[in-house]
């Protein structure tokens, strides 16, 4: 019950009442699909909108639970912020594939409907000057957080991971100077062996004043145990996991208390 609505479309009656092209949006969009069949609903006896998001894969739901599951229900786990509120994107489809182009139709969704923090917790070593584009316009309205990645890559192309020997890459969008970079911890809180890291640290980058791509922070990432379909309850690895902490935290402080950017100039 804490996923978002779009207050400005009528269920179920095959219009797009608030005209932002798509018909029937009241609880978000499946841009792979190209339907709202990420969350079907139903009118209860109560008259009252019951929202049940498909997804696919369960990484979704999961990701979802960690940043905003209810709290003090003594049911399962309690999010990062229970009362934050969920939009669900869909932009993969369910073997976790998907393309820059869908990619972006969903990020614009998300910032033209209101998301005050945009979870990302996707990534891919190709860059892309369009999705860095769809980016800066919804960073102008919203947080941006996305996950590091899970292949113990370090982020400089010049150089070998002294673990897996294997050369750097930086992963978007979690890279990008404006998208807050999450890798992921261990239980001792030191960074998890799967985790893409950056060496260079969160205040600093190699890579020069055009690009300053870096990862920021660094979250619980092991044995994150949160919601699944069907009412059930899992523990996942994964920065996927570290990222919507990071989200719902953020969204957290948001909620107590707004700020203004010129406050952070010093």
């Amino acid at each position: 019950n804490r996923i978002w609505t779009n207050e400005n479309e009528l269920p179920n009656n095959g219009i797009d009442d608030d005209g932002n092209g798509y018909i029937d949006d009241i609880f978000g969009w499946d841009f792979y699909h190209n339907d709202n069949t990420v969350c079907h609903y139903e009118i209860s006896a109560l008259g009252r909108l019951s929202a049940d998001p498909m997804d696919n894969d369960n990484h979704g739901t999961h990701c979802a639970g960690i940043a905003a599951a209810v709290g003090d229900n003594k049911i399962g786990i309690t999010g990062a912020n229970p009362d934050a509120l969920i939009m669900p994107v869909a932009i993969m489809q369910s073997d976790g594939v998907g393309d820059v182009a869908t990619i972006i139709k969903g990020i614009d969704y998300a910032a033209a409907n209101g998301a005050d923090v945009i979870n990302m917790s996707f990534g891919g070593y190709a860059y892309s000057i369009a999705e860095e584009q769809a980016l800066a316009r919804a960073y102008q309205t919203a947080v941006l957080v996305a996950a590091a990645g899970n292949d113990c890559m370090i982020i400089n192309p010049d150089k070998r991971c002294p673990v897996c020997r294997e050369w750097g890459a930086p992963m978007f969008p979690a890279a990008f100077t404006f998208v807050l970079g999450v890798e992921a911890s261990n239980r001792d809180g030191g960074r998890a062996s799967f985790s893409n890291y950056d060496d260079d640290g969160p205040t600093f980058s190699a890579f020069g004043e055009e690009k300053l791509y870096n990862y920021e922070l660094r979250a619980p990432g092991v044995a994150m145990t949160s919601t699944f379909p069907g009412g059930k309850y899992k523990a996942l690895n994964g920065t996927s996991m570290a990222s919507p902490l990071v989200a719902g935290a953020i969204s957290r402080l948001l909620q107590c208390k707004e700020y203004d950017s010129k406050e952070l100039l010093f």
